[in-house]
């Protein structure tokens, strides 16, 4: 310990064995009158004289423990019981009678907590815990001068006993001290081995993976290669065995033919060449449909340049027409009375109407091929039925002969003229009606010299619907259409 205050005690060492001390009597003496403080209240101590009788003094005297740890802040007093020893330093002068009355009667009075410290381990031992007596000394002045001489240290020692409440929060506060220190201890144990945790942690962590690790997964990859290439080629073997067998069950003899290299370059080669054939194919299609693009372009601007004309031809015939002219008599045209009264006599005795004609170009030599739009109608004179009426078309075309070779030219004269039949609005017919009519409920193509046999079936068809003679024999229709069908359209 440091001697801040030049005491004797400054030098005294706790652990040397205190030195037993015999109780001799003598004669009272008076306390020493001093001026100097001492550790307590900032009050002046006054001292009173014990009333109690002194009690009797036995073979083992009684002894106290002072441990002074510093005169300046803290002063360590620990006070021991009756067996307790009292380190003192050498000195000549005894006690008196009235100081050891003093001494026993503190000593005697109210037992003081004990402090957490270090045991004894032999009698004569210093032991306790130091007393702070801050608070003791903050009430009152410093002392002017350090005690010197047994006398004032015992006093001051019997003062501070004499008040148990000073020494009791000085231990209280020695306590949590001592145990706010421990748990600082072990906080920055707990501090730092967490500290050593994390960094572990975080080396784990960047740690991705061992040398170990990477040859496993470089290992893993080619045994797994390696293992579906055998699947595969068990597979095909598989597959090759169990052809084998189907052919064996057969009777016929198989032998394994594995697929050689130069055999699967020839197989290639072949479809190459089978590609290239296509490609070409293709290519061969793709100008043939260019040619046609092109030849539809064409027709396309011919058409409009023929309408620009016919325009052209229809503004000038209306310009002509509007200018005044002279009467001119025409014979032997469309618009004499007199065809008309012609046109109504074929209607009336063939009860064909021919509603209008168009003109279309033929597949053959561009010739003009007219399409007649006819409606046949058929009335019972005595009979108060509606009129029944069939719609249709008959186109003459031309069609080439049969058997005709197609290296040949071919000319106008070559031609065969046909007539094809069309029905159109059957949808606004009975179904019964439609049913009835056989083979006319479909187009189909007739030579022309057939028109008067195909008027007469047509006329004898609705006939017999409208006066409901349905039923013919298979032998009558056969003969019907071998009479007018000759060319299915």
């Amino acid at each position: 310990m440091s001697d801040s205050s030049g005491d004797e005690f400054a030098t005294f060492d706790p652990t040397t064995p205190a030195r037993i001390v015999t109780a001799r009597k003598s004669a009272a003496r008076p306390p020493p009158t001093n001026n100097r403080l001492s550790a307590g209240s900032s009050s002046k101590s006054q001292t009173v004289p014990s009333k109690r009788p002194a009690p009797t003094r036995h073979s083992n005297a009684t002894h106290e423990s002072i441990v002074i740890e510093s005169s300046g802040d803290e002063v360590g007093v620990t006070g021991g019981g009756e067996n307790d020893a009292v380190g003192t330093a050498p000195q000549t002068s005894r006690p008196t009678a009235k100081n050891r009355a003093t001494k026993s009667s503190n000593a005697k009075g109210k037992a003081r907590a004990d402090a957490p410290g270090p045991s004894r381990s032999a009698p004569g031992t210093i032991s306790g815990s130091p007393i702070e007596l801050g608070d003791a000394l903050s009430h009152g002045d410093q002392p002017e001068d350090p005690p010197n001489g047994r006398v004032s240290r015992a006093k001051n020692d019997s003062k501070s006993r004499s008040n148990p409440s000073l020494s009791r929060p000085s231990r209280e506060q020695e306590n949590l001290r001592y145990e706010l220190e421990s748990l600082r201890r072990q906080l920055e144990n707990v501090t730092s081995e967490r500290d050593k945790y994390a960094q572990q942690l975080e080396e784990l962590f960047q740690i991705r993976q061992t040398e170990p690790e990477q040859a496993f997964e470089q290992l893993k990859v080619q045994f797994e290669a390696r293992f579906k290439t055998q699947e595969t080629i068990i597979d095909e073997l598989t597959s090759q065995l169990a052809n084998t067998k189907a052919l064996g069950s057969t009777g016929k003899s198989a032998v394994l033919h594995f697929l050689t290299r130069e055999a699967a370059d020839e197989e290639k080669e072949a479809v190459q060449k089978e590609v290239a054939r296509w490609k070409e194919v293709v290519k061969e299609r793709d100008v043939k449909l260019a040619q046609k693009d092109k030849h539809i372009s064409e027709l396309e601007n011919q058409e409009k340049l023929l309408r620009s004309d016919l325009a052209a031809e229809v503004e000038r015939g209306r310009v002509l027409s509007s200018r005044s002219q002279a009467p001119v008599i025409r014979s032997n045209t469309a618009e004499d009375p007199r065809n008309a009264f012609v046109v109504r006599l074929y209607e009336d005795m063939t009860n064909l109407l021919v509603v209008s004609v168009k003109m279309e170009k033929s597949t053959f030599l561009g010739l003009d091929e007219p399409n007649f739009t006819c409606v046949y109608t058929h009335k019972e004179p005595s009979s108060d039925r509606p009129a029944t009426s069939l719609n249709f078309n008959l186109r003459q075309i031309y069609d080439k002969q049969e058997n005709w070779d197609d290296s040949k030219p071919i000319t106008k004269e070559d031609l065969i003229k046909r007539v094809k039949f069309q029905p159109r609005d059957l949808q606004n017919e009975p179904q019964e009606f439609v049913q009835n009519l056989d083979f006319f409920q479909e187009p189909f193509v007739f030579i022309q010299d057939q028109l008067p046999v195909f008027l007469k079936t047509l006329t004898e068809k609705i006939t017999d619907i409208v006066q409901g003679n349905t039923e013919e024999s298979d032998d009558e229709k056969d003969q019907l259409e071998n009479d007018v069908i000759e060319i299915d359209g």
